[in-house]
């Protein structure tokens, strides 16, 4: 007889940065450069493009602390994960934007600086894109994708 019996799986942890602060405008994707991991991941990011690949057979949380250079204290930014098709991955689908609004009084959220996705047996490829920013700002190399893969 067997009791609480779970399904044996295994969990890496994946850690991206940049090597140097990037500068980007509306539309641009952040381009992580630098990797550590526990080992024996299915991660990878191109570093000229931005794209991160994902193994189809294992689930995933990306969540992604942002340090952004604002040109002026006044301005806004946002940050979200985009699939291939250039489509915004919403809360309905696991998506969970960065979002720093300024000088709305309407705004009842706090400030958030932490981009989140969860998937399961994704089957895409995914973009960290800048969303909304005053142009020439730039991506911090404070800014970290930490990624749990379980398999």
């Amino acid at each position: 007889m067997s009791y609480l019996t779970t399904p044996d799986k295994t969990t890496r942890f994946i850690e991206y940065t940049l090597s140097a602060n990037q500068t980007v405008s509306n539309g641009d994707y952040v381009k992580f450069d630098t990797k550590k991991t526990t080992g024996g991941d299915s991660v990878s990011i191109n570093s000229s493009t931005g794209e991160i690949a994902l193994s189809s057979e294992k689930s995933y949380w990306l969540t992604v602390n942002t340090h952004f250079k604002r040109y002026q204290n006044n301005t806004s930014f946002t940050l979200a994960f985009y699939d291939s098709s250039n489509n915004q991955i919403t809360e309905e689908n696991g998506g969970y934007e960065c979002d720093y609004t300024i000088g709305t009084t309407s705004n009842r959220y706090s400030a958030n600086f932490t981009a989140q996705l969860l998937l399961e047996n994704p089957t895409d490829t995914y973009y960290l894109t800048v969303v909304r920013c005053w142009p020439n700002s730039e991506v911090h190399t404070r800014t970290t994708l930490f990624i749990c893969e379980i398999s």
